[in-house]
């Protein structure tokens, strides 16, 4: 059996009910609170045959759902440009850090042939 059309006054209320809802929104949760508030008797798909509805239960979802506030958005950026720079750093402190140890081994290499080879000495004093 088809379930009634709803009447403008009952949309109204529908529409309120959704305007003041605070807590989690589904279309189950507000069926039987209309049910329960209002003693009408529908369906979640009665009530999405409604544009105002559909449209009023949609932005309220979204609402809930809250959009990323400013500082959040600057912070995450502010957080994406950091570890990109971060990781930057560390490749070069990687390639400094083998850099450094190839310059050491050369010293110790050619410390090594002064000490056997006196022209070699010579040639590090000038």
């Amino acid at each position: 059996m088809a379930l009634p059309s709803l009447d403008t006054k009952t949309i109204r209320k529908i529409e309120g009910l959704i305007q003041g809802w605070t807590t989690k929104l589904t279309w189950d949760l507000l069926v039987q609170r209309i049910e329960t508030d209002s003693g009408v008797k529908t369906t979640r798909q009665t009530l999405n045959s409604y544009t105002s509805i559909k449209t009023m239960y949609s932005d309220k979802k979204q609402q809930l759902r809250g959009a990323p506030s400013e500082q959040l958005i600057k912070f995450v950026k502010s957080d994406t440009e950091a570890v990109i720079r971060i990781q930057k750093l560390e490749s070069e402190i990687a390639s400094l850090i083998r850099q450094n140890e190839k310059q050491r081994a050369f010293i110790s290499e050619v410390a090594m042939l002064a000490k056997s080879n006196p022209s070699v000495l010579d040639l590090i004093e000038r």
